[in-house]
């Protein structure tokens, strides 16, 4: 395919000559031939193209490409023609009826062919592809629709939007309906998959929409990034299913990063259970606040060397300069804990390291008590012994009225540091309480997205 400028001179070219031979073409008709001299026709033919070419530069016809062209550019085709029309009439003489068969005959060829160059290029799909229907006309639903007149895939027959102001106006050709008109519109066009283009909208109205369309039994798509879609790094193709983070009842609280980088930025971090999966989300969000060394722990050699792979290619990515230390070794040998915190100088250590999947644990539970009790109490001393400022334990809301091993296992692990601080001098213990993180393993999200993808019920 030719760079887009080349295209864009093409079609400014191919203009050109449409308007030269509308012109011709107009007088000819009329007066059986050219009725002027050569300098009169260019007079006049110059004076046309300054009218068109103005009204087609403000209204951005050449901004988009033919085979994505929306129905708004051909209503700037025939108000340039229009433009150009009146001007040959008024500053030219040329007579009226001469400049209405001028912008009829420029603007159907210039219609005219730009169809028949999409219909070539498309391969006729636009009329084959798959109905969607857009929820959302604001201004990334807008733009979605001009990506889609280009797609062979969609074909875009109407909008939704919450908003009454807009009821019954028309975008890019397309009326704008409300929320309650969904089922007929679904019917009247065959419709099964609905587009959600509000990527600002708050998760709470999200999560009514996605319910509201869960109803109907239509498919829901969503927007990939809009900037993206604008730049061409992503593609109406790109448009991807509802992550289940869309339909959590409530929006998502940005962390404070002051608060994050306190006990991280310029000192020496150790994250135990730095292969697991929250162990190994602490340590990307670790190295974003530029710690001077970050010590991998792990007992599992093969987690460890992933994390410890996706950490250094992450911080060339960034060209941040964080040492990077990778210690294979079980949080129960108290001895290769210490030695370890010792030699690189931790002063902060997130203690991860735990069996956490509940059904595992409740059939093995002396395991699950050694490692997450026993493992968490020599984790603890080892930290007190070596210079250690602060260790947090990462537990869960299942320590709360715990009715499964796993969770007692948790609350005798917080309770084995609310005993050491009283004896220890020099060093903080705390800990933070995660629910169901999204996404970690054995998480419930990859059960509920392989049930939203067979259709329910989730």
């Amino acid at each position: 395919m030719a760079p887009r400028p080349l295209r864009q001179a093409l079609a400014v070219l191919f203009d050109i000559s449409g308007i030269a031979i509308a012109l011709w073409l107009a007088l000819v008709l009329r007066f059986g031939e050219v009725p002027v001299g050569g300098g009169d026709f260019l007079s006049i033919f110059v004076v046309a193209l300054l009218a068109a070419g103005a009204v087609f530069f403000i209204g951005r016809l050449y901004r988009s490409l033919i085979r994505a062209m929306a129905p708004i550019g051909f209503l700037v085709i025939g108000a340039g023609m229009v433009s150009a029309a009146v001007a040959v009439a008024t500053l030219e003489a040329v007579p009226w009826d001469v400049a209405a068969s001028f912008a009829a005959f420029g603007t159907l060829f210039l219609a005219v062919t730009r169809l028949v160059i999409r219909s070539l290029v498309t391969g006729g799909a636009s009329m084959a592809s798959h109905p969607v229907i857009i929820y959302g006309a604001g201004e990334s639903g807008r733009r979605l629709v001009g990506a889609l007149f280009g797609s062979s895939e969609l074909r875009p027959v109407a909008f939704v939007d919450d908003s009454a102001a807009l009821k019954g106006a028309y975008i890019s050709g397309l009326a704008v309906h409300l929320p309650e008109s969904l089922p007929k519109l679904l019917a009247r066009h065959g419709v099964s998959t609905v587009v959600l283009a509000m990527p600002s909208v708050l998760r709470g109205r999200r999560r009514e929409i996605l319910r509201s369309l869960g109803e109907l039994g239509v498919a829901v798509r969503t927007l990939p990034d809009i900037g993206d879609l604008v730049a061409g790094k992503a593609n109406v193709e790109d448009l991807r299913g509802i992550d289940i983070s869309d339909v959590l009842g409530r929006d998502a609280v940005e962390a404070r990063t002051d608060l994050l980088s306190a006990r991280i930025a310029g000192q020496s971090v150790m994250v135990t259970g730095a292969g697991g999966s929250i162990g190994s989300e602490l340590c990307r969000q670790i190295i974003l606040n530029k710690p001077r060394r970050l010590v991998l722990f792990e007992i599992s050699e093969v987690s460890l060397y992933q994390i410890d792979a996706e950490l250094r290619q992450r911080l060339a990515d960034m060209g941040a300069q964080v040492e990077v230390v990778s210690v294979l070794g079980d949080v129960r040998d108290t001895k290769r804990l210490e030695s370890t915190m010792k030699a690189f100088q931790v002063k902060t250590a997130y203690h991860a390291a735990a069996y956490k999947h509940v059904p595992i644990v409740e059939e093995n539970v002396l395991e699950g008590l050694n490692n997450n009790v026993f493992g968490t109490l020599s984790a603890a001393q080892a930290a007190s012994r070596s210079g250690v400022e602060y260790f947090i334990l990462i537990s869960t809301d299942k320590a709360v009225n715990p009715t499964n091993v796993m969770g007692a296992s948790k609350r005798l692990a917080e309770l084995v540091l609310q005993a050491l601080q009283g004896e220890y001098r020099g060093i903080t213990f705390s800990m933070v309480r995660f629910g169901n993180v999204l996404g970690s393993s054995g998480s419930v999200v990859p059960l509920f997205e392989s049930q939203s993808r067979k259709g329910g019920p989730v």
